[in-house]
């Protein structure tokens, strides 16, 4: 497996700053960025962290770390780093209760906010822990990035999410008018415990005017200012009181959809270089600054003017950056994949480079023969201390000091600079979020008592289950027909390869498991069609690789196997019943071509019965963490169409992908950071024949491990209905879709149903009614706005559980508090749901499938199979 051999071309690049906007010109030289540090400059490497650094924030006193796999770390900066005293892991339940930790932050009081994996935000008071999941007011499981405004008047934490940007503000603020309603901490009636800070949650979603739900960078400026950089969708900035966001989106040529931003060639040029973001900064002279999988943008002018920079390499995907700081000089510190931590200075155009040094062997007792280098060349972050040392988080290398590499320039003017076009008393300035001047980052005062942790969200009220009736009222009505039929939804972070009885219920392909071969099992009563495949940008004679890594494992993250294809390995003596799990998945054999080229890529097409499902594609970047390899650089983006069709409109055979490019795109995604596994979600309407590309965008290569088909319905056939049940429950949604067709031409009809309640349990009652109801009516938006209504109607039924004798309305609450769960995609409480009403849940249910000992095969008979286990 090797990468690309061509030569780095070497040439220096300087960026002036003027008052119309940014000015980048090239300076054809010896490129220094790929030169060893001179001996002065020493790296010292500490192995406490682990190797695999992916978030870094730097207090007054301490340094941060979130790692994969050893969770959070906080190093005292006032200590000597060589002792162990210095060091303070957090892992657990002393800790955020994750070993991957993907975001850092500190607030205007001094807690610590940092992003998990699945379990949403965790917070710190410097006493104790709390964690806030999808429950308690942050809207996604997976937090990609963090932001505080530094302001106290203001006090807001910035959360991004799999499902949407989320705000907690410490003052009770209220809502924007169209928003859901807001989700106020406390308990029952949302009173305030006196040890827990009062406050509000309120996330923002593509109905707020996001240009996507799925949120990878975050910052503030001292304005109140907050940018957003989405998954693969560009930028976005809001104001206060945060009610019109505005996008900002590359060129369609120099967007990144293509994986490449052509025309720059390791140059400059306006506006963005790709919409996938990976971090965000604003420079103390209100710059802001865009990380990308293809360079930088620089905005000045409040964003109204963007600049392009691919100065590290002429090759577009050797410029991707990462994590982003700057120093008290006002210097860029640009951590990258593949070429180490970079040093922009935009005063005098200067580019320096440091890089992890060749080392050849020493004899023994000989000192090392170059002086110690950064440790690996693909650094995730950096950051600044206050005494001007610069701190780089390496994936695979751990985390390295060089000691006052941020103080030997002159400081620059700290005050914010007022930037050219910025809107009339917005300055357009920003504070680093990420510097370590004792004027960016001023050391926090000892407090006489630590801060007060959040208050979670809290029941809502009878007014706010009022507010949302009115909210469901204005929903507009969208036939079937008129529906899109391919809508991206949040990710699943939580279910890892506990996949039986979740996914795969309809119709699953366990990618390669019988390598040459897939394994596919569901129970849906009808056939799907699939064909995995190549992409075109391969040499003649290549073909899709059928992977096994593990034939059988342990592994969480590692999908369980197909029921009955599970217990025949078990029975012919393979494995056992506690090695359940196979590794295995589809290879584009990337690795056999340079990275700088477009493709192999993989692609699924699928012929999709009527009806709506949740389409699911997992990922798990089971090979990520070996040493310094080339796996750890994978970053997919994810591409729905409709499948080619001839001129006349008759349909191609399904292995056909010629014209892929040219159809419009249904639904678009990324898949990053996977070490932990993670299922990517759709919503599907059919029938329709889909083309999915899993576009290697540069990576080592493209895999992927399964592919899922679930009808959304909480019950679906055969585990909980007949066929005939299941049709009959069809036809009276047909029916009621009429119903509604005929309402929405009147007007007014529905009127009545929206009516304030007056009591609680009524309004919770009609609430839920009406968002079930939702699924017909508008399913675009039931699917992806819904979840935020949900929310809140679950905390209310399990408010009122505590207080419900056992009894028929128990039950009820039991039930609808179930469903909840299944929209949140909670599955384990959901089951558990199901059990207290006396359903046995399809989980069971597969777990409990037997081979016969005699059929060969039981692929494409899950139907036969379930159906025969129920007895129908």
């Amino acid at each position: 497996m090797h990468m690309s051999r061509q030569a780095e071309r070497r040439s220096r690049f300087a960026w002036r700053l003027v008052s119309a906007g940014i000015v980048v010109f090239l300076i054809v030289s010896g490129f220094a960025a790929t030169q060893p540090q001179p001996a002065s400059e020493e790296w010292k490497v500490f192995d406490c962290p682990g190797k695999f650094i992916t978030a870094l924030c730097a207090t007054g006193d301490a340094l941060w770390i979130g790692t994969e796999d050893k969770g959070l770390w906080r190093l005292d900066l006032s200590a000597d780093p060589a002792q162990p005293e210095a060091w303070k892991q957090f892992i657990g339940k002393d800790g955020p209760n994750t070993e991957h930790v993907y975001a850092i932050a500190a607030d205007a009081a001094g807690r610590v906010w940092v992003g998990t994996t699945n379990q949403g935000v965790a917070v710190y008071n410097g006493v104790e822990w709390r964690t806030f999941g999808v429950l308690d007011g942050c809207a996604g499981e997976r937090v990609f990035a963090i932001a505080a405004d530094a302001d106290s008047k203001r006090g807001h934490v910035w959360i991004g999410t799999d499902h949407g940007l989320v705000c907690w503000s410490p003052d009770a603020s209220a809502p924007h008018p169209l928003s859901p309603p807001r989700e106020r901490g406390g308990g029952e009636g949302g009173t305030a415990a006196p040890d827990l800070c009062p406050g509000t949650w309120r996330t923002y979603t593509r109905a707020d005017g996001l240009p996507s739900d799925q949120i990878y960078a975050l910052a503030v400026a001292p304005t109140g200012r907050v940018w957003v950089g989405t998954e693969c969708d560009g930028l976005a900035w809001s104001d206060p009181p945060y009610k019109k966001w505005t996008c900002v989106r590359a060129p369609a040529e120099r967007s990144g959809d293509s994986g490449e931003a052509p025309g720059l060639n390791g140059g400059t040029g306006p506006g963005l270089p790709s919409n996938l973001s990976n971090d965000l900064l604003v420079l103390r002279d209100g710059t802001v600054v865009y990380s990308t999988n293809y360079g930088l943008g620089m905005g000045r002018g409040g964003g109204l003017t963007w600049t392009s920079w691919q100065g590290l390499l002429n090759q577009p995907y050797a410029n991707y950056c990462r994590g982003l700081a700057e120093d008290p000089s006002g210097r860029l510190w640009i951590a990258t994949r593949h070429l180490g931590l970079a040093r922009l200075d935009g005063r005098t155009g200067e580019l320096k480079s440091y890089r992890r040094a060749w080392r050849p062997e020493s004899k023994a007792g000989e000192p090392p023969k170059v002086p110690p280098s950064l440790p690996d060349d693909y650094v995730f972050d950096v950051a600044v201390t206050g005494g001007g040392d610069v701190w780089a988080g390496t994936y695979g290398g751990g985390l390295a000091r060089l000691r006052g590499a941020a103080s030997d320039a002159a400081p620059r003017d700290a005050r914010p600079a007022s930037a050219p076009g910025s809107p009339p008393g917005l300055p357009g300035a920003g504070l680093s979020q990420r510097g370590a001047s004792p004027a960016a980052n001023p050391p926090l005062p000892a407090p006489a008592a630590p801060p007060p942790l959040p208050q979670p969200a809290g029941a809502p009220s009878l007014d706010e289950l009022n507010a949302m009736l009115a909210q469901l009222s204005n929903v507009p009505f969208v036939p079937p027909e008129k529906q899109p039929q391919v809508v991206r939804l949040d990710d699943d972070w939580l279910t890892k390869g506990d996949c039986l009885g979740r996914y795969g219920r309809y119709w699953g392909c366990w990618c390669a498991i019988l390598s040459p071969n897939d394994y596919v099992w569901g129970a849906g009563p009808e056939k799907v069609e699939y064909y995995g495949r190549i992409g075109l940008h391969a040499n003649r004679d290549d073909a899709m690789r059928y992977w096994v890594q593990w034939l059988y494992t342990t592994n969480p993250n590692s999908m369980e196997m197909p029921p009955t294809f599970f217990h025949s390995r078990v029975l012919k003596g393979y494995t056992t019943l506690e090695n359940n799990r196979c590794q295995s998945e589809w290879d584009d054999h990337g690795e056999g071509y340079p990275m700088s080229k477009e493709g192999p890529d993989l692609f699924c097409n699928l012929k999709i019965p009527a009806g709506l499902f949740y389409l699911s594609l997992y990922n798990f970047n089971k090979d990520g963490h070996y040493g310094n390899g080339n796996n750890r650089f994978r970053d997919y983006r994810l591409s729905i169409r409709p499948h080619p069709a001839d001129p006349n409109g008759a349909s191609r055979p399904l292995w056909e992908i010629k014209g892929f490019e040219g159809r419009p795109e249904l639904a678009r995604g990324r898949m990053r950071d996977f070490w932990p596994g993670a299922y990517k979600r759709f919503l599907v309407r059919g029938p329709i024949v889909v083309a999915i590309e899993v576009r290697r965008n540069h990576s080592f290569n493209t895999n992927l491990s399964g592919v899922f088909l679930d009808l959304v319905d909480e019950y679906p056939v055969p585990y909980f209905h007949t066929v005939q049940e299941w049709q009959a429950m069809k036809s009276a949604e047909a029916r009621e879709v009429q119903i509604f067709r005929a309402e929405s031409r009147a007007g007014g009809g529905r009127a009545q149903r929206f009516r304030p309640a007056q009591t609680e349990a009524a309004a919770a009652v009609r609430g839920f009614e009406e968002l079930e109801r939702m699924r017909l009516w508008n399913a675009a938006w039931w699917a992806t706005e819904g979840v935020q209504f949900y929310k809140p109607l679950l905390r209310w039924y399990l408010a009122a559980l505590k207080e419900v004798p056992p009894g028929p309305v128990k039950q009820e609450l039991y039930a609808r508090a179930a469903t909840c769960y299944y929209r949140l995609g909670l599955y384990e409480k959901w089951e558990a749901g199901q059990v207290l009403l006396g359903k046995t849940p399809a989980r069971q249910i597969e777990k409990a499938l037997r081979w016969d000992g005699v059929t060969h095969s039981y692929q494409g008979k899950g139907f036969e199979i379930v159906s025969k286990y129920l007895g129908q």
